[in-house]
């Protein structure tokens, strides 16, 4: 049961650092916010990742997310 839950983190972690290396932390955080919102009615969106330094930083974040 616990290999399936490191394997099931390992795969999220994978996911999630591909999808803000590719597409951008916004839209990343967009579309986890909209399956939060599904999952969990009454939880707050996410704001304030527009920015060039948020930007890079969460890219290069990105690429250890992957590793």
């Amino acid at each position: 049961m616990l290999k399936f839950a490191v394997s099931l983190l390992g795969l999220a972690a994978l996911l999630i650092g591909s999808l803000i290396f590719v597409v951008g932390q916004e839209m990343t955080a967009e579309a986890f916010s909209r399956i939060l919102s599904v999952a969990a009615p009454g939880t707050p969106r996410v704001t304030g990742l527009s920015g060039g330094d948020i930007d890079s930083g969460m890219r290069f974040d990105a690429l250890l997310w992957m590793t």
